[in-house]
């Protein structure tokens, strides 16, 4: 079985996923933190807000601009919360 990644290389992951693909780094972040009471919520919450807004855009609810400004919200807070992510929050995958 691999040792598990530190948790500077998780961070450091999860942020340059937020830049290039951010549905998969809210997929990955969801599976670190699936057995935290604290963050697996706020990460759902992100997901959700961040797959309406993809939603709305491709049915033309709202422009692209909306679009860019509120992901760049949603990614902003999923970078708080990695930031504060400590050791005991994280669930190595098995």
């Amino acid at each position: 079985m691999p040792s598990p990644k530190p948790l500077s290389e998780i961070k450091n992951t999860l942020e340059e996923l937020l830049i290039t693909d951010m549905a998969d780094a809210i997929s990955v972040l969801k599976g670190y933190v699936r057995n935290s009471a604290y963050y697996k919520p706020k990460v759902m919450m992100q997901a959700g807000r961040y797959s309406q807004i993809s939603d709305d855009l491709n049915i033309g609810v709202i422009s692209a601009e909306e679009h860019r400004m509120e992901t760049a919200r949603i990614r902003k807070a999923l970078l708080d919360l990695i930031s504060r992510l400590n050791e005991s929050d994280i669930t190595h995958p098995e």
